[in-house]
């Protein structure tokens, strides 16, 4: 598990790294031919992770409700994300990996709810199944914003 969690570590100081002296301007641009911007795609991993982790596990997110609202599978950009709200996500998207990597040595995950995806049709019966599967989801999205980067820098 300690791998899997580093590899989700590396991916999200990637992510960080892709977005950094980009102005909020360019964060919040969707190109054409894709459906949300770099920003979103931030807010998505951050939403996920506690959901998939969390959520399914009985566990209260540490994320406020609003943000797992906005930023949820299916969501889109609905208005700009001004630099509060992109410095909150920031800051949770490096933080809460820690805190999942210190819950994952308690048994807080003991009564998971199996999990079928509804994009990638994988099973997850368990926390083990469910960390797996963020470090591919974030994988994805990685992708994806290595992608939507390249189109708003010219």
């Amino acid at each position: 598990m300690e791998k899997v969690i580093d590899v989700i570590k590396t991916s999200r100081r990637n992510f960080i790294k892709l977005m950094d002296g980009l102005s909020l301007d360019t964060l919040n641009e969707v190109p054409t031919g894709f459906n949300n911007n770099l920003v979103w795609h931030l807010g998505h991993l951050v939403a996920s992770q506690q959901i998939l982790c969390y959520q399914f596990a009985n566990q209260k997110p540490l994320i406020e409700e609003k943000y797992i609202l906005k930023y949820k599978n299916g969501t889109r950009p609905e208005a700009y994300i001004d630099q509060e709200e992109f410095n909150i996500l920031k800051n949770y998207f490096t933080t809460l990996i820690d805190q999942l990597e210190k819950d994952l040595s308690t048994n807080l995950f003991d009564n998971y709810n199996s999990y079928v995806s509804p994009t990638y049709g994988i099973e997850i019966r368990n926390i083990t199944d469910v960390v797996k599967y963020v470090s591919f989801h974030e994988g994805f999205h990685l992708g994806y914003a290595t992608a939507i980067r390249r189109l708003v820098r010219k």
